[in-house]
């Protein structure tokens, strides 16, 4: 097969999911993501991403993994008293996110207590987290969230 040729359209422009299937009815057995742009030179600029929803071996990680926490809020008294939220995004999006509460990024990981993993939205990576009432006997201070592509971020939680 080509993913580049003089008579037809580039099959390669920007990300491309590719699945190989084997008739009758096996139905899809492989998968592989291609990114870049198949029209310019040759194809070379088209690199593979991912076989099977891995890492393609030689893929680099890249700035692909950046961890943003946005909002980390405590409830300290009250009805809500007890209750942990974290909210914030990962690129790319569908990627995992780490918590750990409490948490901060020791070179490129967290150290500290792992809370849970959280699903990210597919379409703009984001994540929330509400542990609600009770759920922590206090402030943790600060909290980490880690990606599973290796980045991650902290913030310090604000007291409410």
């Amino acid at each position: 097969w080509s993913i580049q040729g003089q008579d037809t359209v580039p099959l390669v422009d920007g990300p491309t999911t590719v699945s190989f299937t084997v008739d009758p009815g096996c139905g899809v057995f492989a998968t592989m993501v291609l990114d870049g742009d198949s029209s310019r030179d040759s194809a070379t600029g088209v690199d593979l991403e991912t076989i099977n929803g891995a890492p393609a071996p030689g893929a680099p990680l890249g700035p692909t993994a950046p961890v943003e926490v946005t909002e980390a809020r405590f409830n300290a008294a009250g009805g809500s008293a007890g209750r942990l939220r974290v909210r914030g995004s990962v690129n790319p999006a569908g990627s995992t996110a780490s918590l750990f509460a409490p948490g901060m990024v020791n070179g490129n990981v967290c150290s500290g207590t792992l809370i849970t993993t959280l699903p990210t939205d597919p379409n703009d990576g984001e994540f929330k987290f509400d542990s609600g009432s009770g759920a922590f006997a206090s402030d943790p201070g600060s909290v980490c969230v880690s990606s599973g592509n290796g980045s991650s971020a902290d913030l310090v939680v604000i007291l409410e």
